[in-house]
């Protein structure tokens, strides 16, 4: 008879990465106020957009947390963030 499926343990799926939450809220500078956008994984919370409008801010949180674009790299790219550390 034939073996099937010799070593099934090699065969494992990865792991799947934890799902990323994004959040925006209001900050106020000086005389102007405009929303921040923030994605959140398990490590770090990092500010990925600034909008004058809330209906801006927030159809980019909901179009994020529906479809979780960015999960497979664990979060946005902190080159493409408004962090104020670049590395």
């Amino acid at each position: 008879m034939f073996q099937k499926y010799k070593n099934r343990k090699r065969y494992k799926k990865p792991p799947t990465p934890p799902e990323l939450k994004y959040s925006y809220k209001p900050v106020k500078k000086g005389n102007d106020m405009y929303f921040e956008v923030y994605e959140k994984n398990e490590r770090e919370t990092q500010v990925i957009a600034k909008y004058f409008f809330e209906e801006d801010a927030k159809r980019i949180t909901d179009f994020h947390n529906k479809k979780q674009v960015w999960r497979m790299n664990e979060g946005i790219p902190k080159w493409l963030t408004l962090s104020d550390k670049i590395y």
